[in-house]
């Protein structure tokens, strides 16, 4: 059985395509959005997008060479994370 996949490319870095497997649950119920803020996470991932700056544009492609069939703009939410270390007291100062 072929692996389901989908394409996309961003308006960040609009001359490469990107293919994604879809895995069931994208193959059966996935929406157009959904389907693009799983590339969104491909592209974070994967592709730098670490480094762009967000909202981006996403546009999904059947095939690599196939016409656009969806566009949107994709918001990134971060969330801190705090770690805490134990540190050797400094002895106190004269």
């Amino acid at each position: 059985m072929r692996q389901a996949t989908v394409w996309y490319s961003t308006n960040d870095d609009p001359g490469s395509r990107y293919e994604v497997a879809l895995d069931d649950y994208y193959r059966r119920a996935a929406d157009d959005n959904e389907l693009a803020e799983m590339c969104a996470g491909d592209y974070h991932s994967n592709h730098d997008g670490w480094e762009s700056s967000w909202p981006l544009g996403f546009m999904l492609y059947a095939s690599e060479e196939g016409p656009m069939l969806f566009y949107c703009e994709v918001e990134i939410e971060t969330q801190p994370h705090f770690y805490a270390g134990d540190v050797v007291p400094s002895p106190p100062s004269p």
